[in-house]
């Protein structure tokens, strides 16, 4: 790949001898696969070909309906902070 250190410097990030090999070989079979991807002939169908509600008319009307009391979603939990649910942080 012609720009891989170019492209390590830009998103600042430094590789062993080893990483560096693995990871150009990774990206040269994903140019290749983009590659085949864009020789290909492919026929792109609008969303609505795969929707099944296709007429608009067969929609329900929106209608306003009374919602859960916040207490009453708040029952069973064990953490909250004012209305919001408190969980573990899964993301760091």
């Amino acid at each position: 790949m012609k720009n891989f250190e170019q492209l390590a410097e830009m998103s600042k990030l430094t590789f062993t001898p080893e990483e560096e090999t693995k990871i150009r070989t990774e990206l040269e079979n994903i140019v290749k696969f983009v590659s085949v991807i864009e020789k290909s002939k492919i026929s792109v169908q609008a969303q609505t070909d795969c929707n099944p509600v296709v007429n608009l008319d067969e929609l329900r009307d929106d209608v306003v309906r009374p919602s859960l009391d916040i207490e009453q979603t708040h029952k069973n939990t064990r953490r909250r902070n004012n209305r919001f649910f408190v969980v573990p942080q899964v993301v760091e």
